[in-house]
């Protein structure tokens, strides 16, 4: 799934013309959230385990209950020395493997035991969606986010994925280019991603490029090795940054730009004594 998941984005990329080291998130995020919408195959993967595997836990079907924990026991007796001591060891037992913690009953053998199943994984995809496992009313099996907030039960494999979402577009935000944008981003401002649009391709190619910080400033084809100069083609006095074209160099700040800048801001001010004159 890994590989197919950067199948497609190296795919996404060259329809795109974007650079190798564009964000997955680009690519993975929902349209809602500035992406292109389309979801990992590894998130849908470790979504739809985790609910298959928490479906057949909270059966209604005593017997379908009875097979999934102790199939869990069975993974869990391979993998560690298990020492029961009261009728709540095995609830609390697999508890603790689902969730990676330790627990005192629960001892590594000392040679690695190779178990495949449903059953095994389950850790490490609780682990990477970033979810727990708790014990709710009527002894059911509850996910919650890592810090304990509630998820949706009934929709459970759609309310990870959604959760996952939500973490994945936070790590993008911290990125230190590709993630400048992503706080400011909008319902309106991310339309032209869920169509239909006026813009021309080639419009929403450079759209995806400013935002993704890959528009080719020198400042980006000194980073992927494209040039060895930095410094701003017009005042030399900066790195030529997207922020420093927009917003620094006197050639921009001199042309068109400035002139809307001063404009607008025209605008608001007429607006603005109108409002003052007019009898309240």
């Amino acid at each position: 799934m890994v590989l197919f998941d950067r199948h497609i984005r190296a795919v996404l990329k060259a329809t795109f013309k974007l650079s190798k080291s564009t964000a997955s998130e680009v690519f993975h995020q929902p349209s809602s959230h500035g992406g292109l919408g389309c979801t990992s195959l590894q998130t849908i993967a470790t979504a739809t385990q985790i609910g298959h595997a928490i479906q057949m836990l909270n059966s209604k079907d005593s017997t379908i209950l009875a097979v999934a924990e102790g199939q869990l026991l069975e993974v869990i007796k391979r993998a560690f020395v298990y020492t029961p001591d009261s009728e709540d060891s095995d609830r609390e037992a697999i508890l603790a493997y689902l969730n990676g913690r330790d627990l005192g009953r629960l001892r590594k053998r000392g040679k690695k035991v190779d178990i495949r199943s449903l059953w095994s994984e389950l850790p490490g995809n609780i682990s990477a969606s970033k979810t727990r496992i708790e014990t709710g009313s009527g002894g059911s099996y509850l996910v919650k986010t890592a810090d304990g907030s509630a998820l949706d039960q009934e929709h459970i494999i759609r309310s990870i994925k959604q959760h996952m979402a939500g973490w994945q577009h936070d790590v993008w935000k911290e990125k230190v280019d590709q993630g400048k944008s992503v706080a400011y981003q909008t319902a309106a401002s991310n339309a032209f991603l869920r169509g239909p649009t006026r813009l021309k391709p080639e419009e929403v190619v450079f759209a995806l490029r400013a935002r993704s910080a890959q528009l080719p400033t020198r400042s980006h084809l000194k980073k992927i090795k494209a040039s060895k100069v930095s410094r701003c083609r017009h005042c030399t006095a900066d790195p030529e940054t997207r922020a420093h074209v927009l917003n620094h160099c006197p050639h921009s700040l001199d042309s068109k730009i400035k002139e809307r800048h001063n404009k607008a801001l025209e605008r608001i001010t007429t607006a603005i004594k109108r409002s003052w004159s007019e009898p309240g």
